[in-house]
């Protein structure tokens, strides 16, 4: 693991996690999941069991986010 004790992306200090070798901090973390799913969503065959369960993925995520993000202020 690294010894780096700051997000790899943003330099964010606290809530940090490891993703492999990376130290990523909780809203850098959510980000990339966010994006990953954007682009197999995008990269699916519409139609395909793949492309739907992505594009549900990415719906429920975005809606879970939002939620937490309110709930937070």
């Amino acid at each position: 693991m690294s010894d780096r004790k700051t997000c790899i992306l943003c330099d964010a200090e606290e809530c940090l996690t490891t993703l492999g070798q990376l130290c990523l901090c909780t809203a850098c973390r959510a980000q990339l999941l966010q994006d990953a799913l954007a682009f197999a969503k995008r990269n699916t065959t519409r139609g395909t069991l793949y492309h739907a369960a992505f594009t549900y993925l990415w719906e429920r995520f975005a809606e879970e986010t939002e939620f937490e993000s309110i709930k937070e202020a």
